[in-house]
């Protein structure tokens, strides 16, 4: 990319007015602040007065974030109707305020409509500063109108939404809605004109995008001007100018003006040739000055001057769009190509930091930073990822070392990427493996780029924005580079070379394709756009092979002069590479099978996933994900902590519930979710249930009772907070209501956004209400466990009255919307198989759902599913949050459904070879959209959970441990067979394996178990039942359920069949 270059010169928030033809229909000069409400969550106090504004009086507003997350700010009830086109005007600042969002919101008359500007990470200026918004700034936030432009605000906020917290104050002045002319059309090709008279240019030769059309002159002219009058104002978010081979100047400046007096400077750059991008956001002028100096007086050569539209100048991501549509493909990550990208993590287990390793081998050294990318030169030929067919594996299939292979003719590139060291003092390691798979020597060099690009695309905009990121130094110490002053890139082979450059002087790539690097090493980069690359020189006979290691410490108190010394006395790398193994191997290694070849992928996946849960985690906190969801939901973990314990991983469990515990609310409302800030606030009205839920679970694995007895008293709290919520819904107009859509609510708990399908308006949700019941339920048994008898008593009490009008309230909805499954909300009557499920598990309600309404969900599931499957439907996505499905067929006896869901979604795992699933699925490998964290380990966790369900289930109804019941018939086909153990239930560990011998299986069950009291059962496949049976040598008959009741261990179950 080279001879590019940009000047990014506004701020994307603190926008200049340039608007000319604007007239105010509302204005709030802040003389009155009573009509100013206070908006705050929990945890957030908000105090507002009148004081001193720019002119007059002003409103301000002291924020303090007393639990660290949240949000606070003031609102205003107007009745505004909006012109086709406005700008929205204040001025601000503010006294010791951390850096937090900062929130304007515009609301719709009814309330539930959201539009908004949401700056992220904003620094409050200190001094008085004017903000202008203009109607493309504000964007559609959430509601049921799922989008469109605003046309009628009810209410306007200006909120503070904690990223640090902290505490300050914020002022406000001068509020002005200003109604806007629509935007001029020139009826006139620009108007062109040199300072110089002796310079002279054809009409349109500069505007018209075609480069065989072109100015040239100014030769002996060291400065002129070149003058643009668009004749109307004109909106562009940048300018492209494309300057010929030797036809540039040594520098130019571009001004703009909408009055010829008062110009300001949109760029000033170096001459180079080619294309040069300049990056101006929401800039609107009518003239643009082209000021050029010319030293080497020799001729020039403009070819085009590109206007960019609006949001070319929004952010890098967009100008990076225009240069890879411009460049050679595999120049720049896939997402620039507007192509989804794909990746997984990389790190230790509980750290707060990890990389990213995408799919092409760019590997992300944090979040939000920059990445190191390979490159190849071989034979004359520049090889990129485009250039390659590339897989993905894990080591030993399972483990969560990734890596990424290129294969092309003649050599291999083999990129495996892993972390090694303690939590708070990590460090990446990248190992880099040319093999020369061909019959002629290759020679030539590997280059490792330092690129200013994170791997999470530009499209995962949730908590910051993915794709570019900041480079604004480099500086090489002979043996490493330090990047920003704070991240160290340490070859553990010694490079041939260095060289780094700044975007002014193009992109490294530029280079490595001739096979050069910059003659700079150490660079300054205003635009936070560098890169630079180390270089190994290749020479490789037939067969042979070269490694390449790197080490990228995570942290800034790893001196890299330490990584070095130590690797001068061991291979660092391969000795860091042995431990992290070592203890994969061991921390995921507590549950053993063996199982057909045709399975492995299904239960190596079950591993791989344990293993992303623990690296998702930042310090105790289990979270579904590393950048999107890097926060610890309740709801995600304790499903998440119930997958570890059955594959027997107590101590994180115990770390995370004792950690959460913590944040509950002095009401015992538990929060929805808990990050760095502190507990946060919004209402999600399943989470009292799963806290009580996960409390229960790590008793069932582990039989701790102290465990149980030290976190009761939080139980107690979250207790009385769902009765709480129970009561607001049990008030006599909810009882007696003749109206069938309000009687329905009565006895729930209120109304929440916890469940996804209700984001845009709360609903009364079954998946609250199911989850609630389950708390209550492992409320009562824990209460009888530590002797509490009477509480116990009261807790079942509302335990039943709960569950009466939870099931009242389904025939009721069901009734009411004229439906024949049971949907997923008490509004809606709306179909949500996925989000039913949880009332099969964990909420353990099977056999008291209501018939034939829970068959037809799932009938009704499946045919959906076929239909998706073969092509019949059109769908653009879903999330594989499906698999709890999985689970729902096997407990209901439809084991070959629940193989037929494994076999479609292990499809879906993207790249195949990482054993992982985004949040999202699309129909379109490449469709480029937000997907989640990869991997996603709330779906892997699901999936965990099961799996696990289909080899061995403890079943609440009866109290009976089931083996193998999720078992198709198709699995008794494999020659190989099955073995199992250490398998943790709730009633000990057990052991069991499947030998298949001629016409017989036999199964044979081990274990320190206490026998449940409905014993533990062996389903018998559909295909045995009517065969032969043998326990322990004597004939039995397994009765219409098909199950085989075991009284004591060992035991053998022998099935014999005729073909």
């Amino acid at each position: 990319m080279k001879n590019r270059l940009i000047i990014f010169v506004f701020s994307l928030f603190l926008l200049t007015d340039f608007s000319l033809y604007s007239q105010s229909f509302f204005s709030e000069n802040f003389d009155n602040p009573d009509s100013w409400k206070i908006n705050s969550s929990e945890g957030v106090e908000v105090t507002s007065k009148s004081d001193v504004g720019v002119s007059g009086k002003c409103i301000s507003f002291d924020v303090n974030f007393t639990l660290g997350s949240g949000y606070g700010g003031v609102y205003e009830l107007v009745d505004v109707e909006l012109p086709q086109n406005y700008q929205l005007t204040f001025w601000v600042k503010a006294n010791d305020i951390p850096s937090n969002n900062f929130e304007i919101k515009l609301v719709d008359p009814s309330g539930d409509n959201v539009w908004w500007m949401n700056k992220k990470g904003f620094d409050f200026p200190g001094e008085w500063t004017k903000i202008t918004l203009h109607k493309r700034n504000l964007n559609f936030a959430w509601g049921p109108q799922g989008g469109g432009e605003i046309t009628k605000i009810g209410r306007i906020e200006f909120i503070v939404a904690s990223v640090n917290g902290g505490k300050g104050t914020i002022y406000l002045d001068d509020l002005k809605i200003e109604k806007l002319d629509p935007p001029s059309v020139p009826t006139s090709d620009p108007v062109v004109s040199f300072s110089d008279n002796k310079l002279t240019i054809a009409e349109n030769q500069l505007f018209d995008n075609n480069p065989q059309t072109f100015w040239s002159g100014g030769e002996g002219i060291n400065h002129f001007e070149l003058n643009i009058d668009f004749t109307v104002q004109k909106e562009f978010g940048g300018i492209v100018t494309d300057w010929a081979n030797n036809g540039f100047p040594a520098k130019y400046i571009f001004e703009g003006s909408n009055d010829k007096n008062n110009w300001t400077k949109l760029s000033e750059s170096k001459g180079k040739s080619g294309k040069s991008y300049i990056v101006t956001p929401e800039a609107r002028y009518r003239y643009l000055r082209l000021k050029i100096q010319n030293d080497k007086a020799n001729e020039l050569r403009l070819n085009d001057i590109v206007l960019k539209n609006l949001s070319f100048g929004d952010n890098y991501n967009n100008l990076y769009y225009e240069i890879a549509a411009e460049s050679p493909k595999g120049r720049f990550p896939r997402y620039t190509l507007k192509q989804q990208n794909y990746f997984t993590v990389v790190g230790v287990s509980g750290d707060v930091k990890e990389g990213l390793l995408n799919e092409d081998g760019l590997l992300e050294t944090d979040k939000q930073s920059f990445s190191v990318e390979p490159f190849l030169h071989l034979n004359g030929k520049f090889v990129t990822w485009h250039d390659v067919e590339i897989s993905h594996s894990l080591l030993d299939n399972y483990l969560p070392l990734p890596s990424v292979i290129w294969k092309e003719d003649g050599f291999d590139l083999k990129v495996l990427s892993f972390a090694s060291g303690e939590p708070g003092s990590s460090i990446l390691y990248s190992g880099y493996e040319i093999t020369n798979t061909g019959d002629k020597d290759l020679s030539g060099n590997f280059f490792l780029a330092i690129r200013p690009f994170q791997v999470n695309p530009p499209w995962q905009d949730l908590n910051f924005y993915g794709g570019t990121a900041k480079v604004e130094t480099i500086e090489f110490k002979n043996d490493f580079v330090v990047v920003n002053n704070k991240t160290s890139v340490i070859p553990l082979l010694k490079s041939d070379d260095f060289g780094a450059l700044p975007f002014v002087d193009g992109d490294i790539t530029s280079l490595l394709a001739q096979n050069k690097l910059p003659e700079s090493k150490s660079i300054t980069d205003n635009q936070a756009l560098g890169s630079g690359a180390f270089s190994f020189n290749l020479y490789l006979k037939p067969g042979e092979k070269k490694f390449i290691p790197f080490a990228i410490p995570q942290y800034q108190d790893i001196k890299p002069e330490s990584v070095i010394k130590k690797n001068s006395k061991f291979n660092l790398y391969d000795m860091e590479f042995a431990k992290t193994k070592d203890f994969w191997v061991k921390k995921l290694d507590h549950v053993k099978w063996t199982v057909p070849k045709e399975l492995m992928q299904v239960f190596n996946t079950v591993k791989s996933n344990m293993a992303y849960v623990l690296i998702n985690r930042d310090n105790v906190g289990i979270q579904p994900g590393s950048r999107s969801y890097e926060r610890s939901w309740i709801r995600d973990g304790a499903l998440t902590s119930a997958a570890l314990l059955k594959m027997g991983l107590k101590t994180e469990v115990k770390e995370f519930a004792e950690w959460y515990a913590k944040y509950l609310y002095n009401n015992g409302k538990v929060p929805c979710v808990v990050d760095k800030r502190g507990p946060d606030p919004v209402p999600e009205n399943d989470s009292n249930g799963e806290f009580i839920y996960l409390i229960y679970q790590y008793y069932r694995y582990t039989g701790d009772k102290e465990f149980i007895k030290n976190l009761f008293p939080k139980v107690e709290q979250a207790v009385g907070f769902i009765r709480h919520m129970i009561s607001e819904r049990s008030t006599p107009h909810y009882r007696d209501n003749k109206n069938d859509s309000i009687r329905s609510l009565y006895g729930l708990v209120p109304e929440s956004i916890s469940h996804e399908g209700y984001s845009d308006k709360a609903m009364h949700s079954y998946w609250d209400n199911f989850f609630t019941l389950l708390g209550l339920k492992d409320a009562v048994t824990m209460a009888k466990l530590l002797g509490k008898d009477e509480l116990a008593k009261s807790y079942m009490a509302t335990r039943d009255s709960f569950e009466t009008n939870l099931y009242n309230s389904i025939r009721l909805a069901i009734k009411r919307t004229g439906i024949d499954y049971i949907p997923g909300c008490a509004e809606k009557g709306d179909f949500d198989a996925t989000s039913t499920t949880i009332a099969v598990y964990p909420g353990g309600e099977i056999h008291n759902l209501p018939q034939p309404y829970l068959d037809n969900t799932f009938k009704k599931y499946y045919q959906f599913f076929k239909d998706r499957r073969d092509g019949k439907l059109k769908w653009n996505e879903y999330t594989p949050y499906e698999v709890r499905t999985i689970g729902t067929f096997n407990f209901s006896g439809q084991t070959d459904i629940a193989w037929e869901l494994i076999q479609f979604f292990m499809k879906d795992q993207r790249p195949q070879g990482w054993n992982h699933w985004a949040e999202v699925v699309t129909r379109d490998y490449r469709f480029a959209r937000f997907v989640g964290d990869m991997p996603h380990t709330w779906c892997g966790s699901d999936f965990i959970n099961a799996i696990r369900a289909m080899v061995i289930h403890e079943r609440e109804s009866d109290n009976s441990l089931l083996i193998a019941p999720g078992f198709p018939d198709a699995w008794y086909e494999f020659e190989e067979g099955f073995s199992f153990t250490n398998l943790p239930t709730y009633y000990g560990e057990v052991s069991y394996e499947i030998k298949k011998k001629g016409i017989e299986a036999n199964i044979y069950i081990s274990g320190d178990v206490k026998i449940p009291e409905g014993g533990i059962r062996f389903v018998v496949p559909k295909k045995f039942r009517k065969e032969r049976i043998e326990l322990n040598d004597k004939h039995i008959e397994p009765g219409l359920s098909g199950e085989v009741i075991i009284n004591s261990l060992p035991a053998k179950v022998e099935l014999i069949y005729w073909k």
